[in-house]
């Protein structure tokens, strides 16, 4: 199980998180954050909200909130715009609205 979840962690993914917390602590797309931690903090596969994390989960979590399906720290890939939620929930705000349609 612990394989599977670190191969999660794809170069991309680590890209995505790094900018992301770029964008978190300078400030930037505050409102971003805001608009997808509504759909997320209710969320059954963000971290806070299930009650069988395995124990490297529960370390992971002692840093925050994070998506059990990718593994993502919520905190960073909330800001990043280019990141998508792995349930397509939200993402690159939702393909631009599905592509104009």
């Amino acid at each position: 199980m612990l394989g599977e979840w670190l191969k999660t962690f794809t170069s991309s993914k680590i890209v995505l998180i790094v900018k992301g917390n770029y964008y978190r602590f300078t400030g930037k797309n505050k409102q971003l954050y805001s608009k997808r931690y509504l759909i997320c903090k209710d969320c059954p596969l963000n971290s806070k909200n299930k009650k069988d994390l395995n124990f490297i989960q529960k370390l992971w979590a002692l840093f925050g909130q994070f998506c059990t399906d990718c593994g993502c720290p919520l905190k960073s890939k909330l800001t990043e715009p280019l990141s998508e939620c792995p349930q397509l929930h939200w993402g690159q705000e939702l393909k631009i609205k599905n592509n104009g349609n």
